[in-house]
């Protein structure tokens, strides 16, 4: 699937409202899982930081393209991060989870 309509809508709604997180979050959603565009991806989120540096979703969504990237100590960073946040988000306990499992911290993926 190739997505490029879809990102032409979402882009179309940008331009009717260039703040709206929402938007930012699908657009860069879908360039991390369907493009495989990092930059692109960075470059959408970044945006969403720049209005609203605690949104917890795009901060979660950073620290799963890390790791996903292998930079795992700094994915640590923004999952820990989003944990302060959003204590209870359950998609960064699964991801803290994972990060520690990938990190051979078997005890800390148990009680992420």
């Amino acid at each position: 699937m190739s997505f490029d309509c879809e990102i032409d809508c979402l882009i179309d709604a940008l331009k009717w409202n260039p703040e709206n997180i929402h938007v930012l979050l699908m657009v860069g959603n879908i360039y991390a899982d369907y493009k495989n565009d990092a930059d692109t991806v960075l470059d959408y989120y970044g945006q969403i930081l720049a209005l609203k540096p605690d949104d917890h979703l795009a901060l979660n969504n950073i620290g799963v393209k890390l790791i996903e990237a292998g930079k795992l100590d700094y994915a640590k960073q923004y999952l820990d991060l989003v944990k302060e946040i959003s204590p209870d988000y359950p998609n960064t306990l699964h991801a803290l989870s994972m990060l520690h499992e990938l990190m051979a911290e078997l005890l800390e993926a148990v009680q992420a």
